[in-house]
């Protein structure tokens, strides 16, 4: 039983490390994108944009992305959770 403990605990190390990294990431990304669009983001305030449209249209656009790459990631898993347990069964009973 204190193995299991152990993993556990190790796993849940592993996993907090990896949404800290993924957060960092994700925040850079979403920094890199605000400063390249900036000239652009220029544009439309002086068309009539106020900030807090330009403001809504980044975050909106970060929103579709995550959401994408979510839906993406999701799809993965579960294709590769598929393909490790009907591999496994193979394995297992040849």
């Amino acid at each position: 039983m204190k193995e299991i403990n152990d993993s556990r605990s190790t796993l849940l190390l592993v996993v907090l490390v990896i949404l800290i990294v993924n957060a960092f990431g994700i925040s850079n990304m979403m920094l890199m994108s605000v400063m390249e669009r900036s000239q652009e983001t220029g544009i439309m305030q002086s068309v009539g944009g106020s900030n807090k449209q330009v403001t809504y249209l980044l975050i909106f656009e970060g929103a579709i992305s995550g959401a994408i790459g979510g839906g993406i990631a999701i799809l993965l898993s579960y294709v590769t959770a598929f393909l490790v347990n009907f591999l496994g069964k193979r394995l297992c009973t040849s």
